[in-house]
This record gives structure tokens, C-alpha cells and sequence, in this order.
């Protein structure tokens, strides 16, 4: 029957091979498509965000351009950002837009007038022109809108020329001025056109549409246009067009980013669909089907000779299984009787553990009413010697007082005597003042002058410096024009090297001998392209070899020695780790080991420093035969207790040992400096001498930083700082040293 089954499971395996392998052909083409479209995608993309980029670019320099006013003498600079009426009326270069071709001829041709004012009256020119001349800020120019007239007559037609204010686009209100200004003048393709057409109509003006020829009447002006010509006129017109290009752009962008992100998705899917892996798994699993059947035969014969031999087994296996029944009644009965033994033990133990837990409580009970006495005490003790020592304290105030107040009857005589000098001297400082206010006076008027001078020569410097920043200007976007063909020929230069390396790893041809090769003629790249394409996808196509050649089996014998080789070094591997992993364990353990036996000898030391030599603490390892992993148990015990844990101490004895543990590591590896935030607070006075003297010790090392609200801390350190409050929400910090103040001084300080 498994023989059948096998034969069938074989057959089934063939037919999903042929059906995978159909269906890994037409993913393979359906991948291929995607992928040129992802490849089409993306090209088009990167060329948007290039066109996005340099419209951004170009919207950047424009709004710096309008901002700034970049261009403009520093007459109109300073009337557009005065707070008054002028400052919100347009320029002439405002107003003025057309398209990007005829930009520079018109520009050229307005240039006198770019920079003129459109006000509607002639009270907002002189408006504008005093508040110049008050600021000595230059001049300006003005066209009085109210003054203008529409132009009369029609504009007349010349073949091969364009009438220039058709161009424009131009609101209403000033359409009288652009006629004015650009009557009777005409847009040419080239200067031949406007030398014909000047002897035919000499009173009309023709610009070639580059901008380099202007004919006007008996003038004629021309030659080269310069890198930014064309870049002032309608700056804020195109700010506007600019930023709607950009969002364009941008939503076409993202439309895009979605197509190629929708395109990546259905790769990601196909690649995840691939079907080659699950081929080889069927190839594989009927390769060992086969090997199965072969199998099968060899197992049947040992089965039946396996079941002959089976019935003497049989035989001998039940008498041994009634042998160990026997055993197993006489073991059940002996552990029946040592149950009985462990039930009566474990009913003694809990007995006499109760009564071990009732004595440790009164013990610990009488011990907190024990300590609530002695603390009680010490606080009234406290309060004496605090009484005793005000009332010194007062006494030696009276006396300071009493020699304070005749300092300062002696200090009075003495401040009489020096009233009078001070008013000798203000007599004598009036009359030098009289004759200093005439001497100011006189240099007041040449100051006048001075400044007058200043203010003509400040006006020629900013046009000089107006004419340098233009310069600077154009020179940097030269410079910026230089840097971009200078990117373009490095990537070109990257391509061309990434090309030539491709072609010597998949041809073996040099890039010399490329160089030099002759192409024949009539060859047909994209044939050839697609030729290659097409014997690429043949190969990727092609099904697994025989697995039953011989090539296979040195592949597998290979496979089988790389792996066991492999394997010899992972087990090589993980002995020389064991062995570092054990190296480590001991040397940390050694450390560790030598550290805590230094921190507990430091611990006794130090707790003893701050109780007294007849109490003892201790520092234990809950496992000492694993260190690393063990949990430290703290022991403290004061004179006259035995408590099991350090909960059972008070307030204070709990900080002193804290306190303590923290010297003892500290004496292990000194800090630099050491902060406590009123760790004093729970202990008596008593302790608190202990816990000052302590750090004077340690502090011969380190420096402390504390903070306290305890009299006897304050009174034993060598420098405080006071925080106070002078007013509500600010804070202040007064310090004393009192290592450099006298006793006199520091109670001077304490009156103040």
C-alpha cells in the first residue's frame, strides 16, 4: 500500500511541476513589464523634480529679488520700506508683464522709466519727494496718473512686426501710461527687419525681439545682451506664476510617487508569487520519493525477519515485568511508612517555629517603645543647649551694639566736616561749567558743517555701493552657472565610467579597445538589445539539471563536505567560546570577589566611625557560590538591638547606615565632589555632630555639596550659600566664606 501511495504522490508532484513552471513563465513577463514601467516611471519623475527643483530655484532668487529690491538705487529701497502711504505704491517695473521671449526687448526699451513711481496724484510725488530730501536719501522719479490721457488714433498695422503694448499684460487703470510709453513702437524677429522697416516708417520704433537692436528715429542702439537682462520687469507677476507652476509640478510629482509606488507593491508581489523555489521543492520531493520506494522493499524484508525473532523476545520480557511487580509492592509499602515519619516532623517544626515568631515580636515591640523614650529624651536636651545658646548669643549682640553706636557718633563729626568741602567744590564745579557750555557752543557749528559734508559724501558712497552689489550680483550667478556645467560634465563623466566598467565585467572589452573598435555599418542596436534580452529571459527559464547525474552528486558531495567542514569549526568555535565565557565568569568573579570584600571592610569601619566600636554591621552575599548572580543582604546592629532587618531601625540609624554604605563605596573608588540633598533631616543632634565630623574627614579629598536646613550643618561648613527671595517670583543666592570672615564681621553680617 505505501509502495501505491507513493507512485500516486509521485505522479502528483510532476503534474504541479509542469503547472508551476507555466505559471513562473507568465509571472517572469508580467515582471518584466513592470519593471519597464518602473524604469519609465522613474525617469519621468526624476525629470519633474528637476523641472521642480529649478522652478523652485528660480521662485527663491525672484521673492529674494522682490524682497530685497535687488536693482533699485536706494532712493526706492528706503520709500518701500518707509511706514507711509508711498511705500505700498507700485513701480512701473510692477506692473509690466509679458511673455518670457519678449522680456528682454522690452525691458531694454523702458529702462529709464523701470524705476519711475505710478502715483495717482501730484501731492503723493511731493509727498514722497520731501520725505527724500528730509532723509538726504536721494532722488526719485514719478508718473502722475491723474495727468494721463488715453493715447488717440489707432495703432497701425506693419507687416512683420508686432505692435509691443499688444504683449503686455496690463490692468486697466494704467493702460494709458504703457500706450503712451510704448507708442508707435513696434517688436521685430532680427535687426535686418528693423532696417527695412525703419526707411519705410522713420517715425516708429522697432525692437528685435533678443533685445540687442533698438531703431528709434534717427537712433540707433545695440550689441550684446547680458545674463540677467530681462530678469527685473513684472517680478512680482512672475512670483505668482512661478508658485503655481510649482503646485502643479508638485501634484504631478506625488502623482507619480503613487504610480511608482503602486508599480514597486506589484513587484514586491510577484517576487513574493515566485514559484522556482517551490519547483525546486517538488523536484526534490520526488527525488526522495524515489529514494522512499527503493527503500520500502529493503525495510519489508527486515520486518519479517524482525517478527520471527519477536515471540522469544516476548517470552523473557514477561517474566521480567512480573519479577518488577514483585519489587515495586515491597517499595510502596516502605514509602508509606516514611510519609507517616515526615507528617509527624513537619507538625513539630511548625509548633515551634509559632512560638519563635511570638518572642521575635514582643522583642521588636518593646524595642520601638524603647526607642521612642531615648528619642524623646535627646529632643528635650536639645532644646536646653539650643536656649543656652541663644541666650549668648543675644548678650554678645548688646555688646556689639553698644561699640557699633559709638563708631558711629564719632563717623557723624567727621561727615560735617566734609559737607563743607563738598560745597566749596560744587562752587567751584558751577563756574568750570559755565565756561565749558561756551566752548560746546562754538564746536556745535563746526559739528553742523562736518555733518553736512558727511551726508553729500554718504549719498555718492551708497550709489557706488549700489554699483558694487550689482556687480557682485552678476558675477555670482556667473559663478553659480560656471558650478552647474561643471556638476553636469562630472555626472557625465561618472556615467561614462560606470558604462566602460560595465562593459570590460560583461565582455572583457577594455575601454581602449573600445575606443579603437570599428562598429560595422548597418548594424541594429535595438534587434541586438533585444536579442540579448531574449536569451537572458531563455536562461532564466531554465529547469533544474537531472538530480540523479553525475554532476548533482558532486554538488551534494561538495555541499556535504563544505557543510561538515563548517561544522568542525562551529564546534571549534563553540569550545573557545565555553572556554572565554568561563575565563570571563572567573576573572569578573575575582574582581568582584576583591571589591566587595574591601567595601565590607570599609562598611564596619565606617559604621562604627558613626555609632560607636562595640556595634556591628555586615555586608553577605545571599549565594556565595554564585556572586554574580547573588543578592546582598545589608546587617546593621546598633548597641542594644538585634534587629532581623534594617526596617526595624529608626529614622536616624537608618541614614547613618545608609550614609555609611555610600562612604564605603565611596572609599572604594573616590568621586571628585559629592552631593546631599538633606540627607541630616531625620537625625538628632547627637548623630548630626557624628554625620559633620565625617565629612570634615572625607571632605580633605573630595568637596561636598549640602543642602540643609539644619543650624549645627550651616555652622560646620566652610562656605554657604543663602537662597532668598527678594521679590515674589525672583530668587537670589547670597554666599559667605566664613574661612576669610572674622568673628566680628560675621556678626555683622547675621544684624544686616
Amino acid at each position: 500500500k505505501e509502495l501505491r501511495l507513493i507512485n500516486e504522490q509521485i505522479a502528483k508532484a510532476e503534474k504541479i511541476v509542469q503547472t508551476l513552471s507555466k505559471n513562473e513563465e507568465k509571472r517572469q513577463a508580467l515582471l518584466d513589464k513592470l519593471q519597464q514601467q518602473q524604469e519609465e516611471t522613474k525617469n519621468e519623475l526624476v525629470k519633474e523634480q528637476r523641472e521642480f527643483d529649478a522652478v523652485q530655484n528660480e521662485y527663491k532668487l525672484t521673492k529674494s529679488m522682490v524682497e530685497n529690491l535687488e536693482g533699485f538705487p536706494a532712493s526706492i529701497k528706503f520709500l518701500k520700506k518707509s511706514n507711509t502711504s508711498i511705500s505700498n505704491i507700485p513701480l512701473l517695473t510692477d506692473i509690466i508683464f509679458c511673455e518670457a521671449a519678449y522680456r528682454v526687448a522690452i525691458e531694454n526699451y523702458l529702462k529709464p522709466y523701470l524705476n519711475h513711481y505710478l502715483v495717482p496724484t501730484y501731492e503723493d510725488a511731493q509727498q514722497a519727494i520731501t520725505l527724500l530730501q528730509r532723509s538726504q536719501k536721494g532722488k526719485a522719479s514719478f508718473f502722475i496718473l491723474d495727468e494721463l490721457q488715453p493715447q488717440k488714433g489707432s495703432i497701425q498695422k506693419i507687416k512683420g512686426a508686432v505692435p509691443a503694448d499688444s504683449l503686455l499684460e496690463i490692468e486697466l487703470q494704467y493702460q494709458p501710461l504703457v500706450q503712451k510709453l510704448l507708442y508707435k513702437t513696434y517688436i521685430v524677429e532680427d535687426h535686418e527687419t528693423a532696417l527695412e522697416l525703419r526707411k519705410k516708417h522713420p517715425e516708429c520704433t522697432f525692437i528685435e525681439k533678443s533685445g540687442s537692436f533698438i531703431s528709434k528715429g534717427n537712433n540707433i542702439s545695440g550689441g550684446s545682451v547680458g545674463l540677467f537682462e530681462g530678469k527685473k520687469i513684472g517680478r512680482r507677476k512672475n512670483l505668482e506664476a512661478l508658485e503655481k507652476k510649482m503646485g502643479r509640478l508638485d501634484k504631478k510629482i506625488k502623482s507619480l510617487l503613487e504610480k511608482l509606488e503602486k508599480i514597486q507593491k506589484e513587484i514586491k508581489r510577484q517576487n513574493d508569487e515566485d514559484n522556482r523555489q517551490e519547483i525546486n521543492i517538488q523536484n526534490k520531493q520526488i527525488n526522495h520519493l524515489s529514494h522512499q520506494r527503493i527503500t520500502f522493499a529493503t525495510r519489508l524484508e527486515n520486518i519479517e525477519s524482525f517478527v520471527s525473532s519477536f515471540g522469544q523476545k516476548a517470552g523473557e520480557s514477561k517474566d521480567y515485568i512480573e519479577h518488577l511487580t514483585q519489587v515495586n509492592k515491597e517499595i510502596e509499602g516502605e514509602l508509606e511508612i516514611a510519609q507517616e515519619e515526615y507528617r509527624q516532623f513537619k507538625n513539630e517544626l511548625q509548633s515551634a517555629d509559632e512560638g519563635f515568631r511570638e518572642v521575635a515580636n514582643a522583642l521588636a515591640t518593646t524595642s520601638e517603645r524603647y526607642n521612642q523614650k531615648n528619642i524623646a529624651y535627646i529632643q528635650q536636651q536639645n532644646r536646653v543647649a539650643a536656649l543656652e545658646r541663644e541666650l549668648a548669643f543675644r548678650k554678645n549682640q548688646y555688646k556689639e551694639t553698644s561699640e557699633h553706636l559709638m563708631q558711629t557718633s564719632k563717623t557723624l563729626s567727621q561727615t560735617d566736616t566734609e559737607v563743607a568741602t563738598i560745597l566749596e567744590t560744587i562752587t567751584s564745579l558751577q563756574n568750570r561749567l559755565a565756561e565749558d557750555y561756551a566752548v560746546k557752543k562754538e564746536k556745535e557749528s563746526y559739528l553742523n558743517e562736518a555733518e553736512q559734508i558727511w551726508h553729500r559724501s554718504r549719498g555718492e558712497i551708497n550709489e557706488l555701493e549700489e554699483e558694487v552689489r550689482d556687480n557682485f550680483k552678476k558675477r555670482q550667478e556667473t559663478m553659480s552657472l560656471v558650478t552647474t556645467l561643471k556638476e553636469k560634465f562630472n555626472e557625465l563623466k561618472l556615467d561614462m565610467a560606470s558604462i566602460t566598467e560595465r562593459i570590460e565585467i560583461e565582455f572583457g572589452v577594455s575601454r581602449d579597445e573600445l575606443f579603437n573598435m570599428e562598429v560595422p555599418e548597418g548594424l541594429d542596436f535595438d534587434k541586438i538589445e533585444a536579442e540579448a534580452k531574449k536569451q537572458k529571459e531563455r536562461l532564466n527559464r531554465f529547469g533544474e539539471i537531472n538530480p540523479l547525474a553525475i554532476e548533482a552528486f558532486n554538488e551534494i558531495k561538495g555541499r556535504h563536505d563544505t557543510i561538515f567542514e563548517q561544522r568542525q569549526d562551529i564546534l571549534e568555535a563553540k569550545d573557545s567560546l565555553l572556554a572565554t565565557i568561563q575565563e570571563i565568569d572567573e576573572t569578573a568573579t575575582a574582581q568582584f570577589m576583591d571589591a566587595f570584600e574591601k567595601v565590607r571592610s570599609h562598611f564596619k569601619e565606617v559604621f562604627r566611625s558613626l555609632f560607636t566600636e562595640d556595634d556591628d554591621c555586615d555586608l553577605k552575599l545571599e549565594f556565595p557560590d554564585r556572586p554574580l548572580e547573588s543578592k546582598i543582604k545589608i546587617t546593621a546592629k546598633p548597641k542594644g538591638k538585634r534587629p532581623q532587618s534594617i526596617s526595624l531601625l529608626s529614622g536616624g540609624e537608618k541614614t547613618l547606615t545608609a550614609t555609611a554604605l555610600l562612604f564605603a563605596l565611596y572609599l572604594l573608588k573616590p568621586a571628585p565632589f559629592c552631593i546631599f540633598d538633606e540627607v541630616d533631616a531625620p537625625l538628632d543632634d547627637a548623630n548630626i555632630d557624628k554625620f559633620n565630623r565625617i565629612i570634615k574627614k572625607f571632605s580633605k579629598d573630595s568637596q561636598f555639596i549640602i543642602i540643609t536646613h539644619n543650624k549645627q550643618t550651616m555652622a560646620a561648613v566652610d562656605i554657604i550659600y543663602g537662597v532668598y527671595m527678594q521679590e515674589p517670583g525672583v530668587s537670589g543666592v547670597t554666599p559667605v566664606d566664613f574661612r576669610t570672615y572674622s568673628h566680628e564681621a560675621m556678626l555683622v553680617d547675621a544684624k544686616s
